[in-house]
């Protein structure tokens, strides 16, 4: 979504001179803490949760969350009541099951959810199966019990989650909740890119419904990192540590009511029981019960800003902040005491995902950007830096001064200030709220307070999202939704920085839909050989009524129903009648191409195959043709194979310092040219090393590649003693043009030291 407005938001423009001393809101600091949860899977009973319970709830207790997600089980109960800490209860198809113990303990639950995730995990319900209709009534169903039962109707009741964007809207329309749901997996990347998935949340309801604030019940991060380019991305754990303080921060930004990070402890030592080791490594907590850096992060993280006075009305405050980038983000915060928290961080990426990059799957080291902070004639007294991924402490202090000079990294800065007290009265909430829409655009517009004559300007929100600043009685706000009502609230703020009440209204957007189709799609070169780097352009138009909005028109490229490219940098308005023609700029492992391949083929063009906006017909998103690519163009290509795999040691023990080398051999009649040959080392499956040289191969000659290079900066790995595989795979990136492209693994086994 974008906002227009007269002053300014949380993220900082380089380079535009900002209006002096921009009011702020400050929000109270326990706020932060009351939106932070962790998943748990206490019922899990073979991994750390079940063998090590009283272990784990320790370290949940020492990590300061208030609320888990979870089933509701007897573990539950013990540690609501050891603890205080709440559950957010999912139920699954045999409800009533969880609803009676639920009914017993209702002071233990913070809310109640629909099934999870059943478009990939489907559900059984009153004769109907599978998704969407199973679920549906299901939820439907669960809602209408809860809210007719005296004993737990007041317990808040969130949507059924699914998996992939774009799930939602067979749903719709849905309405038996009081919460929308997301579960949010940036994939390794930073977590500031959600708004599209907020969107996603909402087309559940259907058209002409109001939409609903957000919970997140799934989001973070996994260290399963040198993944494939087609598999979910993860993270170093210094990257992790980074991230997770920034995701719970943009989240609330947002206006994400909670966001529970997934999960809390790793459930298995390498991979889950169906053999995925993402699976498996998500944890703040290793599957050894050692704490990560990002437990420590997180749990400093809530440390620095819990507060156990939360009865005040915080203060909006008069500053502005310059920063050399306009990636710097930032938050204020207000405790009871009065001190605010002012949360900075730089809003980069930290963990290099580009597979074609030498250093791929390594940890990005970003400079700290300068920063100023400037309050009007106000001297800020006892300054105090925070970092969270550090210590819960202090880590330096700053003489007071109207002028903070700070380097802001890219995990957080958390600075703590105290000012002068100001003069504290009652201001009178704005008055007479309208709005105008169109089905894109919202413009409101309202009275002012009649009491308070030293009205400094009003801060507007919407659905719990700071939205910023005017010092003008009207707004415009940008959306993306057509056919949805947005609630926003309007507060006064006087000179002394004292906030009125908020006060509501829903706005409803025109239910005006374009409608895009693809009418053309194709292919350069034309006469394609086997070994071809395949470039693809797409025509897509829109024979809607109506225009459609400014977001990103992404066209999905599938060869074979997999997709091997995509178009995502278009996102202006395409008005009705029109069109344009767009070419892949992007796709898995940042390959925008396709390497050929012999054969009869289907190619997919798919327009919001990301279902990012609401079409009059959603069914109309495809174009696919047929093309054959003959087996003679083979002929001219070389084709490279393993023909061994060695370690060194042979047979490593604990703590031996594996290297890895691979034979590779041009198993054609055609000689290579001069070319970059590379050999990816996995073991079970993660990258742990790979070797790169620079030779020609002439037909039938083998080469020996030692590894020179890793995730980790280190060719090497240090043995476990235990059995592992380990695959070779040559040209893992498809740099070189093959007449067999199936024939370039070869995997054998690392044997347990005796």
């Amino acid at each position: 979504m974008k906002t227009c407005w007269i002053l300014i938001v949380s993220t900082l423009l380089a380079g535009i001179t900002l209006p002096a001393f921009a009011m702020e809101q400050a929000v109270p600091a326990d706020d932060m803490v009351e939106s932070i949860g962790v998943c748990t899977h206490w019922t899990y009973m073979d991994t750390p949760y079940g063998k090590q319970f009283p272990k784990a709830k320790q370290l949940l207790k020492e990590l300061g969350v208030r609320y888990i997600r979870d089933r509701f089980t007897a573990p539950n109960m013990e540690i609501y009541r050891d603890l205080g800490v709440k559950t957010t209860a999912i139920v699954m198809p045999d409800m009533s099951k969880y609803l009676d113990l639920i009914r017993q303990n209702p002071e233990a639950i913070a809310a109640i959810e629909g099934p999870n995730e059943t478009n990939i995990w489907p559900i059984k319900y009153k004769g109907l199966e599978g998704f969407p209709r199973a679920t549906r009534l299901f939820q439907d169903d669960l809602y209408k019990i809860i809210k007719s039962d005296p004993l737990i109707k007041h317990i808040p009741v969130i949507a059924t989650s699914t998996a992939y964007r774009g799930n939602n809207t067979p749903l719709a329309p849905l309405t038996s909740f009081d919460f929308a749901v997301i579960h949010s997996y940036p994939n390794g990347r930073s977590p500031s890119n959600l708004q599209p998935t907020l969107d996603n949340a909402q087309k559940i309801l259907g058209i002409n419904q109001s939409a609903k604030r957000i919970i997140a019940t799934e989001a973070g991060y996994h260290t399963a990192y040198g993944m494939g380019p087609r598999e979910s991305q993860g993270t170093t754990e210094l990257a992790k540590s980074k991230l997770i303080p920034r995701m719970l921060a943009e989240y609330f930004k947002h206006g994400v009511v909670r966001t529970h990070i997934y999960e809390f402890i790793c459930t298995h030592e390498h991979q889950n029981a169906s053999g995925k080791r993402a699976e498996a490594k998500f944890g703040l907590v290793t599957h050894y019960m050692t704490p990560t850096s990002s437990y420590t992060a997180m749990k400093n993280y809530i440390a620095i800003l819990k507060d156990p006075n939360t009865d005040f009305s915080p203060q909006a405050l008069e500053l502005t902040i310059k920063a050399s980038s306009d990636t710097v983000h930032h938050l204020l915060m207000q405790k009871a005491d009065g001190t605010y928290y002012l949360l900075l961080w730089n809003d980069v990426e930290v963990y290099n995902q580009d597979f074609h990059h030498p250093d791929y799957g390594m940890d990005i080291y970003n400079v700290d950007v300068p920063v100023t902070v400037s309050l009007p004639n106000v001297p800020v007294s006892k300054v105090q830096l925070y970092r969270p991924t550090i210590s819960d402490q202090p880590m330096s202090q700053l003489q007071a001064s109207e002028q903070l000079k700070l380097d802001v990294p890219d995990d957080m800065l958390i600075v703590a200030f105290q000012l002068p007290k100001v003069t504290k009265q009652a201001v009178s909430p704005p008055r007479n709220i309208t709005a105008t829409t169109t089905s894109h655009d919202i413009h409101l517009s309202w009275d002012a307070p009649v009491k308070t004559p030293s009205i400094k300007g009003y801060f507007v929100s919407r659905l719990g999202q700071p939205l910023g600043f005017t010092d003008q009685t009207q707004f415009s706000d940008t959306v993306t939704l057509p056919g949805i009502g947005y609630t926003y609230t309007v507060s006064a703020v006087d000179t002394f920085g004292n906030v009125s009440d908020p006060v509501q209204y829903m706005a409803m957007t025109k239910a005006n839909f374009p409608d895009i189709i693809v009418t053309n799609v194709s292919m350069q070169p034309q006469n394609l050989q086997a070994g071809d780097q395949v470039s693809f352009k797409a025509t897509i138009k829109n024979i809607g009524k109506y225009a459609s909005p400014a977001i990103t028109h992404g066209i999905a490229f599938r060869i074979d129903n997999r997709v091997v490219c995509w178009s995502d940098n278009y996102e202006t308005p395409l008005e009705p009648g029109k069109e344009i023609t767009l070419a892949a700029n992007a796709g898995p492992g940042s390959n925008k191409h396709w390497l050929a391949s012999s054969g009869k083929h289907t190619l997919t063009a798919h327009v919001d195959d990301q279902d990012r906006f609401r079409e009059d017909d959603e069914s109309n998103n495809i174009l696919k043709q047929t093309f054959t690519i003959q087996d003679q163009s083979l002929s001219t290509h070389p084709d490279l194979v393993v023909t061994q795999v060695n370690t060194s040691p042979a047979t490593p023990k604990v703590g031996d310092v594996v290297s890895f080398t691979a034979v590779v051999k041009n198993d054609s009649g055609n000689d290579m040219p001069l070319s970059k040959i590379g050999v990816a080392f996995r073991i079970d499956r993660k990258i742990t090393a790979w070797g790169v040289v620079q030779k020609p191969l002439k037909a039938g000659q083998s080469i020996t590649i030692k590894a020179n290079g890793g995730p980790q900066k280190t060719p090497t790995w240090i043995s476990d003693g235990k059995a592992h595989e380990l695959v070779a795979h040559v040209d893992d990136i498809n740099r070189i043009a093959e007449s067999n492209e199936k024939n370039n693994k070869m995997t054998v086994k690392i044997q347990a030291a005796q």
